[in-house]
């Protein structure tokens, strides 16, 4: 049969979707490039996919421009890239941006480079008994054999860790741009990216993407991922984390459970030890809370990166979040997956919530161990409480998630345990009431929440979850209102605690509290109604009533003693 053209059969033109009754072999490869199917598996040499916007020469790969395609001509739903290079990368987000799913060879292709790297750092690590005559190089090499299935198990994880973030970050990435947008600037500004070089959009690409009601795609989010743990790992290994010891045991997490139990005290000295660290840090933090978290917490908060780690650390470890996201990831296909990505929500949001507050608390000169012991012991005690204390529309929104859980297929106590996750960011403003002034830690936690109901400070958090204006300092806004919120609640609570050393029960500690400050109240009031009766209620208007909150209870408390 002649080269020049091949036959197609009826079977054939149906499975790849063409009416043509014969083609040539390059217009074969290229209908086969663009058949209807579920999956284009690459696992060739060469560019086979281009954006319609580059021409065969920017490709550089001369042999197979007679068998390319666009971005725009594939008609696959999904596309794995198993070789290198084998789209371009503006080719890939023209398929992306049509509705494709893609990642970028270098998120596909990252099961091999992580083999390689536990294969590498194994074989350092041994070689210290190797070089000390304790190991022989074929009983090394024997030993490593026998670790084939333990390393996989380790690669598969990092690269399932990698794979949930980017689908995460993609399910959101409309909602995000704008947050995108500014952590690409921050990484120009500070000359670790030129956007240019890696085919990002410019910031007028951006602008009509957001008002066409699109995000970055997947190839975008993918490069922005890789710099995101880049950025942070030379943060760490600029710090002292790497010595500290609550975070170095880290290095463990690097290497298979048995090498663990037979060489952990060769790590330290592993030559590569801080690379390590600092790796699985980065990782770490990365595939937990996204890219773009480490930035935020910066631009929020001013802390520096070591500081803003440690907080995580603590707040990670208080509110047990390994435990809800491993529940999370292991429900597989019995819960949709976009349910699965607003359970992962609650806990990043609850997460980021605590990391804020520990990086404005002092715990963060403490010993992390022991503030982790102290908040998390208290914690566990309030966890069934809390629920049944709170009220307005937050009390109903909770309601709404746990039932909305459970009929996506959880049980009743787990879509209650992920659900009351989000809520129970206030506990670390009770345990801190009730450990600095020693009180009751139930009293403490029925206060304060009887109390917020009663000056209405749950309308005001209410409001505050319901803006959605968009931009940095909107954000700021936002977030600055509720850490007044939260300062002048504690000052509250203890006012209304402290009211009284005769009296214990909450309502009649807060019912005399409020019969003592009647005409402050009163004002307060009035307040709320000119709030309630304002067509557009904004931040300004916000500010000055809580800061009248925090002056009527600050006055309440010198006039009890409290304070001088």
């Amino acid at each position: 049969r002649s080269l020049k053209s091949i036959a197609l059969s009826p079977e054939m033109r149906a499975a790849l979707g063409t009416d043509a009754a014969e083609l040539t072999p390059n217009e074969l490869i290229r209908t086969i490039l663009s058949a209807p199917v579920d999956l284009l598996f690459n696992g060739g040499i060469g560019t086979y996919v281009k954006s319609s916007h580059e021409s065969h020469a920017d490709v550089g790969d001369k042999t197979n421009e007679f068998c390319r395609i666009n971005g725009g001509e594939l008609r696959c739903k999904v596309v794995g890239e198993g070789g290198n290079l084998g789209f371009t990368q503006l080719g890939r987000v023209e398929y992306a941006l049509k509705g494709g799913l893609i990642n970028t060879d270098f998120i596909d292709n990252s099961a091999g480079v992580d083999c390689s790297d536990h294969e590498v750092n194994l074989k350092i690590l041994l070689d210290q008994d190797v070089a000390a005559g304790k190991l022989s190089e074929s009983s090394r090499n024997a030993f490593l054999a026998t670790l084939t299935q333990e390393v996989a198990a380790l690669v598969l994880k990092d690269n399932e860790d990698q794979a949930l973030v980017m689908s995460f970050s993609a399910e959101s990435a409309k909602r995000n741009i704008g947050l995108h947008q500014h952590f690409l600037q921050a990484l120009e500004s500070a000359n670790a990216i030129d956007r240019r070089v890696e085919f990002l959009p410019d910031d007028k690409t951006i602008l009509e993407r957001k008002a066409a009601g699109l995000g970055f795609t997947r190839p975008e989010i993918a490069v922005l991922l890789a710099y995101s743990k880049i950025q942070i790992k030379h943060e760490i290994l600029a710090s002292t984390l790497t010595e500290d010891a609550n975070l170095n045991m880290i290095v463990e997490t690097a290497f298979p459970p048995t090498v663990r139990e037979k060489y952990s005290h060769l790590m330290k000295g592993h030559r590569l030890y801080r690379d390590i660290v600092a790796t699985q840090l980065s990782n770490k933090v990365v595939n937990e809370m996204g890219i773009t978290f480490v930035y935020r917490m910066q631009m929020e908060t001013g802390a520096s990166i070591d500081n803003i780690i440690h907080a995580y650390t603590i707040a990670s470890a208080v509110f047990k979040a390994s435990e809800l996201r491993h529940l999370i990831e292991n429900l597989g296909v019995t819960v949709p997956l976009k349910a699965q990505y607003e359970m992962l929500f609650q806990i990043r949001t609850l997460i980021s919530l605590a990391t804020r507050w520990f990086l404005h608390s002092r715990h963060l000169k403490n010993n992390m161990k022991k503030t982790i012991e102290h908040f998390s012991v208290r914690i566990e005690q309030l966890k069934n409480l809390v629920p049944n204390l709170m009220g307005g529309e937050t009390k109903k929104y909770l309601a709404n998630l746990i039932e909305s859980f459970h009929q996506k297929g959880l049980s009743q106590e787990d879509a209650r345990t992920i659900a009351t996750y989000r809520a129970i960011y206030t506990t670390l403003n009770i345990v801190e009431v009730a450990t600095q002034h020693q009180f009751d830690l139930e009293q403490t936690a029925q206060v304060y929440f009887l109390a917020g109901e009663k000056l209405n400070l749950l309308w005001f958090r209410d409001q505050i979850s319901k803006d959605t204006r968009e931009g940095h300092w909107n954000a700021l806004a936002r977030l600055t209102l509720r850490d007044e919120l939260d300062i002048a609640q504690r000052a509250l609570t203890i006012a209304v605690i402290k009211s009284s050393y005769e009296e214990s029960h909450p309502e009649i500690l807060l019912k005399g509290w409020l019969e003592r400050n009647k005409m402050a109240i009163h004002r307060w009031d009035s307040l709320l109604a000119m709030l309630h009766a304002s067509p557009d209620v904004d931040y300004t208007m916000f500010f000055i009533a809580i800061r009248e909150l925090l002056g009527l209870v600050m006055n309440s408390m010198h006039e009890q003693g409290i304070i001088s």
